[in-house]
């Protein structure tokens, strides 16, 4: 597993370089990320090797509201049935360079991720992190780590804080 820092994005990181291979998600970070990030539309986390500025993963979170019919998994749902919305961390996006691929790199940012989650639970009410996956090869990557299919099939995925909890303790 390679070692390596995780912060958020700002004006020293080097963008450019970065390719996952996913266009949308190239492409997001080069283009859009900064000015959604320093505007708080958005708030990226960017991975770096120690002492060095080029990034080689990220992520990205925000607030999302899922509605109660939206079939979310058991779970995610109940204490939030009375307003029928279910407050959530969204992630949006991951994408980590095709020359860091398969080095532990990914699951570092979702201990991350999972991490900020519990600390932002801590502050406002929310029952979940969700995100879609971007293929069915990364929906089965996601379960992995604990995460659950909206419905059999579904890209759309959730873990509860119970379970985030559980993972980082």
């Amino acid at each position: 597993m390679v070692d390596v820092d995780i912060k958020p994005l700002d004006r020293n990181h080097g963008l450019r370089a970065f390719s996952c291979g996913e266009a949308r998600i190239d492409n997001y970070l080069k283009n859009n990320s900064w000015k959604e990030h320093k505007n708080y539309k958005i708030r990226i986390f960017v991975a770096t090797i120690p002492e060095q500025t080029e990034v080689i993963g990220y992520y990205s979170f925000t607030f999302i509201a899922w509605t109660i019919d939206e079939k979310m998994p058991i779970g995610t749902t109940k204490k939030f049935e009375r307003i029928g919305t279910v407050p959530a961390i969204y992630l949006a996006k991951l994408g980590v360079t095709e020359a860091s691929a398969k080095q532990g790199i990914g699951a570092q940012l979702m201990r991350d991720a999972f991490n900020r989650t519990l600390r932002i639970s801590e502050h406002a009410g929310i029952s979940t992190l969700t995100l879609e996956a971007i293929s069915e090869e990364k929906a089965v990557w996601y379960e992995k780590l604990g995460l659950v299919r909206f419905e059999p099939g579904d890209l759309r995925m959730a873990i509860p804080l119970a379970t985030i909890r559980k993972s980082v303790s």
